[in-house]
């Protein structure tokens, strides 16, 4: 189904938001999207096969707000649901949000204004602070400003737009073919490959969303699978541009991170980031995992006094699960 974004009546921004049993968090994603200081908006939730009251939720808060349409559909994948929506989105522009994030308030605002002062820019995020489950800091995840830096970081797959932060111009994600379903857990990379050869990228220099990361998120626990699909989609980039295969190396595979491997990496870019708490509650997790291992003791102490590394580790550059 397409629809007219211009419309009479239509708003100027469709929120476009997938979930899966998320009746942990969805009240507080919600939340953040209906507490925005711009309002010209339209909340389309698309419900992924949720077996808990996920969808429950979505309708006590859609009966006080009509800017809210739920969408229930089976478990088809994260990537059908975005193709959908850009599909039924109204306005023109589009901004993605997780069902597991928080919104600060002036996000829209700030976007759709630098939006509407730069035609030439057709996908633009900002910066993310890293949260656990509970909403404790990580740290502040910095993105490159400017187009050319942010290319060159997807060609590293090296997250340069957090993917739940963004707004897109819709007319230029369905010229460029929209998102495409077969890109498993890397549907964002395809996208923005795809949108950087017919318009520019841009991030803002500020926070705003809280990103929370998981043990179970599909950067920890499909990491292989993922890495296969990133490495196709970037031939496929190369294959578009010309390019050979030599120009761009292939991305060296991932291990599959471990839940105290996670508890340690956090607890480290906690530490890096001033977040002392955070990292004395996986210091501690970690203790009580491995209480024979080195680095448990290692990080307890650090956490305890506060004592960063000098350098940070290869998975503190990437988004930490």
């Amino acid at each position: 189904m397409s629809t007219d974004a211009s419309a009479p009546g239509a708003p100027l921004l469709s929120v476009v938001m997938p979930m899966r049993d998320s009746s942990r968090y969805v009240a507080e994603a919600v939340e953040s999207i209906l507490a925005q200081s711009f309002g010209d908006f339209e909340f389309l939730i698309f419900d992924d096969g949720s077996s808990d009251d996920s969808c429950e939720i979505v309708r006590r808060h859609a009966t006080h707000d009509r800017r809210i349409t739920l969408f229930q559909g089976s478990a088809v994948g994260y990537a059908v649901w975005l193709r959908e929506g850009m599909r039924r989105a109204r306005g023109e522009l589009v901004a993605r949000m997780d069902a597991d994030d928080v919104s600060h308030p002036e996000r829209f605002a700030r976007q759709v204004q630098y939006m509407q002062e730069h035609p030439e820019c057709v996908a633009l995020g900002a910066d993310v602070m890293l949260v656990d489950p509970e909403r404790r800091p990580i740290r502040l995840h910095r993105v490159p400003r400017e187009h050319a830096e942010i290319e060159r970081a997807l060609w590293l797959a090296s997250g340069p737009m957090p993917h739940p932060v963004v707004v897109l111009r819709r007319n230029a994600v369905l010229a460029a073919g929209n998102y495409r379903t077969d890109q498993l857990w890397a549907e964002d990379l395809d996208l923005f490959l795809r949108l950087s050869e017919v318009g520019r990228l841009a991030n803002l220099p500020e926070v705003l969303l809280e990103w929370r990361r998981h043990p179970k998120a599909v950067g920890s626990a499909q990491r292989r699978e993922q890495r296969y699909t990133q490495n196709r989609i970037l031939a496929d980039a190369r294959k578009r541009r010309g390019l050979a295969g030599a120009d761009v190396p292939l991305l060296p595979d991932l291990s599959i991170a471990r839940v105290e491997d996670l508890w340690h990496d956090w607890a480290r870019a906690a530490l890096g980031g001033g977040h002392r708490a955070t990292a004395r509650h996986y210091a501690r997790l970690l203790l009580r995992a491995e209480p024979f291992a080195p680095r448990s003791w290692r990080m307890l102490v650090r956490a305890a006094l506060g004592v960063r590394f000098t350098r940070p580790s290869w998975r503190d550059r990437q988004d930490l699960g």
